[in-house]
């Protein structure tokens, strides 16, 4: 029976094929790929839906409709199963990489499989229920099984749909058809980056690749090697990687995601079902009915922050419904004498601390704390008493589990450069006042990173998530229930003090200021995570009360009119912005799609919730989630889906690096070392150990930022320029250790260099489009023998496409030169190489005529007010400039310097080598052999002392012929030990201070868990 079943359905993915593959054939000229797809498919689908009721299974006792609602739902979890499987043996075998119709036909077969076995036992098997027992709105509507909004829906369906609709959201990276790995978009080592389908960015900080990519492969690497990641020897001189947090190094078992392919995308994903699913727990035990748990979890694993923001904060959020939830069963526990749900309490909070971002952990927790008092307030007498000691008791518990990562981070605290984090240098930042307006229609200002404004990079540096315009209108009908009153009330005040303190009202911050560490926070940017939490649960409470009353909306204008006065309201705060429009047209769009697309939301929930006479929930719910759909998915397509890595360089330096470290002024981006196991003397990290960031201030260079060293980034455009601050003290990073150093292709280490001057405010892009033309003439520039010359560029993130030519004339000499801008930075110069080299002639003006070729997208050329001592004549086709002048540099043949030769080139890096460096272990009157980093075997001809090339730090430990030595610090950063005559091994080893006492607290805390186990558990009944 089932063998026929079998090839009957296969027979019928054959002609279902055929359909497919010949609607698409015809369709594709007329409309193009991918909407032929989306008219193919469905076509097919039906197709094969109807032979497989008629000709392979037979008919379920479902309608037509509902048939077919979840054949095509069954069909998508096979498409799932098809895509990762390719996916997955692509990435992971060499045989399938190099023969990909292999992986493609195991993929098909994988698919075929899934899909026979769920047609067969989900779709058309017998004993569902009978139609007439399916409530009604599914009767009429069954599309929306599809969104697993069913009210009726049971047992594992709700979960199952939670776990597949993040996979859905992203299926456009994990079937590689954009780009999800952001070592391709940030990493410096990739030519040919874009083919974004929207513009912008697909996420805010770029702390995603140097942090939480970079990091959390280093430390994946090092569980699966056996070792705990206390310490990180490839980043800067040595650094800690636990205790630094945004790694998440301690996270298990989520960590070791990163040890996969695109590991980071299934990390994400893992978190956003596990939120989603929280979620549905907890709106679940407060009692709401299955459509608003599903579509409360379905709107958190699809909130503001996860669609904005990839890095270390969004690995907290997760956790914070089952902290929630954990509270509900300690209530639970309390009234009814069990509960060991009890148990989520202390495990979220523990997870909360190991995710890696303690702000926001701290920050959620403060609504888990007004929560809790909420419920403190419902209880009476004795058991407000017995929930304090649950809830203490569970506090501590996680406090306790916590205590590997949180010792070791509170240490390091106190020994760290904290950047802008320290006193209270963070308490009283907030938003600009259109925040607000952004919150409720994020693409109001453009997509992410999207410039063209003044005020855009600080705007984009500070925003962490947004709530969404369908979730708030839905929540403001919940204090219209009478269900769960007080609980409402509180989580409303958390979400107007959230708001108001991260737009900066004044009265509201110092008051919340006044809670410990807030002052220490940016506020304003994570408090959104428990935001968005409060607004999901207000929309669940408020769909739930719509189910009940049957469809209508309880008849109060208050809710309506004052989500409108709150809009308004939010409008006016945005005039400033408003008054742009005209030099920034790009954005007109943005913002009246961002304006439509809610007042869309606004009409059809009002409408379906005021006058639809029946089953309108599902059809609120429906539209919510739409929104929150749409508005999710714009980052993922402003993802690239092009970009050429190129490795040869990191080759290179894995064969001829050894212990030594390199430098690099660019390319292979901060951190990135520690994936490839070669120590890099660059750093992007926070917190810094403090006397490293002194000595890099001290020696290096100056001017850089305390926990950003990464080789071109200067703070103050008026600093000199990284480069130069290399050649002069070059000296000084041989000293310690560095035996390398890279540089951008157009870059080089034997070329000295002139800016000309400029005031660094207010810089504003000037776009220019093909064909146009600027001219703009030089008085005073420097005489030698000029090699390169650059103009500093926008790409609007790589969508400008064409060809930038620069024709430099001095008298009546001219030389041209061309660049792409296709392949150049965003934001960054665009170099223009003179070969053979150009005599520039003293006290002799030049003029340099840009033109824009061969264009179909602008390329942005930034312009700043000008230095009266060095006035630039400039003009554009048709534009006003305003007085402003260009941001333009000069690099000049020096004569070669000593020591530092050229040893490799690619298109992406230029490697030199210095010809002196310190050795990474080095002692003198001694012969040493290193045996790694931290073992060296030494034969000395007197006693002497052992320096090594690590960041000295409280916790390492060394032994000398299996006897403990001190550590002792030399030079301010690095670590020495003393030696004896003669033969000598010496071993050193990291692990915190108090680890003891770190161990002995962590297996208390089971010890407390254990106990409460067997405390909250069910009781039996007592015999007679």
């Amino acid at each position: 029976m089932i063998v026929r079943q079998f090839l009957r359905f296969a027979w019928v993915g054959v002609l279902g094929f055929g359909v497919n593959g010949g609607g698409v054939a015809w369709l594709s000229p007329h409309i193009g790929p991918l909407w032929a797809q989306a008219v193919g498919f469905p076509l097919a689908a039906t197709f094969t839906w109807w032979l497989n009721r008629h000709f392979t299974f037979g008919p379920s006792e479902r309608s037509l409709r509902r048939e077919w609602a979840y054949y095509v739902s069954a069909n998508g979890i096979g498409w799932l199963a098809n895509n990762g499987s390719y996916v997955l043996l692509v990435t992971q075998s060499a045989l399938f990489h190099r023969y990909p119709v292999l992986a493609v036909a195991v993929g098909s077969v994988a698919g075929m499989f899934f899909n026979f076995g769920l047609s067969r036992y989900f779709v058309f098997s017998g004993g569902h229920r009978s139609n007439a027992s399916v409530p009604a709105f599914q009767r009429r509507f069954p599309f929306l099984t599809i969104a697993s909004i069913s009210v009726g829906a049971t047992g594992r369906s709700p979960l199952l749909w939670l776990l597949v609709y993040p996979f859905l959201l992203k299926a456009p990276l994990w079937t590689g058809w954009f780009i999800s790995d952001p070592f391709v978009s940030f990493g410096d080592l990739a030519l040919d980056v874009g083919g974004r389908i929207l513009p912008g960015l697909p996420t805010i900080d770029n702390n995603i690749a140097f942090t939480s990519d970079a990091l959390g492969q280093r430390a994946a690497d090092d569980w699966l090697a056996g070792k705990i990641p206390w310490w990180n020897p490839y980043e800067g001189t040595g650094t800690l990687l636990a205790a630094e947090m945004q790694s998440a190094a301690l996270f298990l078992p989520f960590i070791l995601f990163y040890a996969l392919p695109h590991g980071q995308l299934w990390f994400h994903l893992c978190l956003q079902v596990m939120a989603g699913w929280g979620t549905f727990f907890l709106l679940r035990r407060l009692g709401l009915g299955m459509l608003a748990a599903v579509t409360g979890g379905l709107l958190f694993e699809m909130n503001g922050t996860y669609a904005w923001l990839a890095n270390a904060v969004i690995n907290p959020i997760c956790f914070l419904p089952w902290f929630l939830l954990g509270v509900e069963e300690t209530v639970r526990l309390v009234r009814e004498g069990h509960g060991i749900g009890w148990l989520c309490l202390p495990l979220a909070l523990s997870l909360s601390l190991y995710a890696g971002f303690p702000e926001v952990a701290y920050i959620n927790g403060l609504l888990v704390l007004i929560w809790t008092l909420v419920r403190l307030g419902q209880l009476q007498g004795s058991q407000r008493w017995r929930f304090l000691g649950w809830i203490t008791g569970g506090g501590t518990a996680g406090i306790l589990l916590s205590l590997p990562v949180v010792v070791p981070f509170f240490e390091f605290l106190t020994m760290a450069d904290v950047g802008g984090h320290q006193a209270s240098a963070l308490g009283n930042q907030s938003l600009p006042a259109h925040g607000l307006m952004a919150s409720f229609f994020p693409y109001f200002f453009g997509p992410i990173g999207y410039g063209g404004w003044s005020g855009s990079a600080t705007w984009w540096g500070s925003i962490g998530g947004y709530l969404g315009f369908g979730p708030v209108f839905l929540a403001a009908f919940a204090l219209l229930g009478k269900r769960e009153r007080w609980l409402k009330i509180g989580i409303l005040a958390w979400i107007l003090l959230g708001l108001a303190k991260a737009l900066g009202m004044p009265g509201i911050t110092q008051l919340l200021n006044l809670l410990p560490m807030v002052e220490l926070a940016a506020f304003f940017r994570y408090v959104w995570p428990s935001l968005s939490m409060g607004i999901v649960v207000l929309a669940a409470f408020a769909l739930d009360d719509l189910v009940r009353r049957n469809g209508h909306m309880k008849l109060s204008w208050i809710p309506l009119l004052s989500v409108m006065a709150l809009v308004a309201f939010a409008f006016g705060l945005t005039w400033d912005f408003l008054w742009q429009l005209n030099t920034a047209s790009s954005l007109i769009w943005w913002t009246l799609d961002s304006l439509a697309l809610g007042a869309l939301v606004f009409a059809c929930t009002a409408w379906l919730g005021y006058f639809k006479r029946h089953d309108s929930a599902p059809l609120v719910a429906a539209v919510v989630l739409f929104e929150s759909t749409i508005l999710f998915l714009i980052p993922v397509f402003s993802s690239p889906k092009r970009g050429n890595l190129h490795l040869e360089g990191v080759a290179y330096l894995e064969q001829k690096l050894g212990l030594q470290r390199f430098y690099t002024t660019g390319p292979l981006a901060p951190n990135y070392g520690s994936v490839f196991e070669i120590a890099q003397l660059n750093y992007n990290d926070l917190p810094i150990p403090k006397n490293l960031a002194d000595y890099r201030r001290t020696h290096f260079d100056p001017y850089s930022s305390a926990i950003i060293f990464d080789g071109h980034f200067h703070p103050n455009p008026s600093d000199p320029d990284p480069l130069q601050v290399l050649r002069n003290r070059i000296g000084a990073y041989s000293k310690a250790g560095v035996s390398h150093i890279i540089t951008y292709p157009y870059e080089s280490l034997d070329l000295d260099q002139y800016e000309v001057p400029i005031q660094v405010r207010d810089n504003e892009a000037l776009a220019v489009y093909g064909g146009e033309v600027l001219r703009v003439r030089l008085p005073n520039i420097p005489p030698g023998e000029l090699r390169i010359f650059g103009v500093f560029i926008g790409t609007y993130h790589g969508k400008a496409d064409g060809r930038l030519e620069a024709k430099l004339c001095q008298l009546d000499y001219c030389r041209t030169a061309v660049s792409d801008v296709k392949n150049a930075r965003d934001n960054a110069f665009l170099r223009f190489n003179l070969s053979p080299p150009v005599q520039l002639i003293p006290e002799v003006p030049i003029e340099i005529e840009f033109r824009y070729l061969t264009a179909t997208q602008p390329v942005a050329l930034w312009l700043w007010p000008q230095v009266p001592d060095s006035l630039q004549d400039l003009h554009a086709s048709h534009q006003n400039l305003n007085g402003r002048g260009l941001r333009l540099k000069f690099w000049y043949r020096e004569k070669n310097r000593s020591g530092v030769y050229l040893v490799h080139r690619d298109p992406v890096m230029n490697i030199y080598a210095l010809d002196e460096f310190r050795d990474y272990f080095s002692a003198e009157g001694c012969r040493l052999r290193a045996d790694g980093r931290n073992a060296v075997m030494a034969e000395c001809d007197r006693p002497s002392r052992l320096v090594r090339l690590e960041t000295f730090y409280p916790g390492w430990r060394a032994e000398v012929n299996g006897k403990p030595v001190p550590v002792e610090e030399t030079e301010g950063l690095f670590q020495q030990v003393a030696l004896p005559r003669g033969h000598a091994e010496i071993r050193f080893t990291y692990h915190p201070r108090f680890y003891a006492w770190i161990v002995a607290g962590f297996l208390s805390a089971w010890l407390i868990l254990g106990v409460g186990f067997l405390w909250s558990r069910p009781k039996p009944p007592r015999r007679r």
